[in-house]
């Protein structure tokens, strides 16, 4: 297994951990041209952030009518 990918299995522990069920990511199209280890590893310092508290929700994202 590759580096990234235990990078990666790790941050799904810690996420589980905490309750977290479901994660879900969209990609721009260039990540298509990207080796998987540099995707990975790009999710990982994300979620690393959001583990770490280095992360502030957002109060609305695109243009769905708040509640």
């Amino acid at each position: 297994m590759s580096g990234a990918n235990e990078r990666l299995q790790g941050m799904q522990s810690a996420l589980k951990e905490r309750g977290v069920s479901d994660v879900k990511f969209c990609f721009s199209l260039n990540h298509a041209e990207k080796p998987s280890s540099e995707v990975i590893e790009d999710v990982c310092d994300f979620l690393g952030a959001y583990l770490d508290g280095r992360s502030k929700e957002m109060e609305r994202l695109g243009d769905k009518p708040k509640k």
